[in-house]
């Protein structure tokens, strides 16, 4: 069953990188609320008894960790970018992967702690 929670985890991170990929980024906000809904079954893991189920276990959560980490510093580069492109053409306000203006607005977060 954890490893069924895991790979739907790794599903939505997927799905959540190629949106944030995608020029204007029209599906980033569906992917980000499917990502934490799928996260929220990380909550309900058993804790294995076997140690080595234990440390596999750790070792997969330390994964999806760090692929949450590189979607993180993807949406922050993209963000700069599309801050810097603005400035760059000398223009007050902000500019979408596709060149049309717009106002970014944080739609979310990710959140990594441990």
């Amino acid at each position: 069953m954890n490893q069924t929670i895991v790979g739907q985890v790794r599903e939505e991170i997927a799905g959540l990188k190629s949106a944030l990929l995608e020029p204007g980024m029209p599906e980033v906000a569906d992917h980000i609320f499917s990502l934490e809904k799928a996260a929220g079954h990380l909550l309900t893991f058993e804790r294995p008894e076997n140690p080595e189920e234990r440390a596999a276990m750790r070792t997969e959560l330390e994964m999806l960790r760090n692929e949450l980490k590189r979607v993180d510093d993807l949406s922050r580069t993209g963000e700069g970018f599309c801050r810097e492109w603005g400035q760059t053409l000398g223009v007050g306000g902000d500019y979408t992967a596709d060149g049309t203006p717009s106002e970014i607005n944080a739609v979310g977060s990710i959140v990594l702690r441990g």
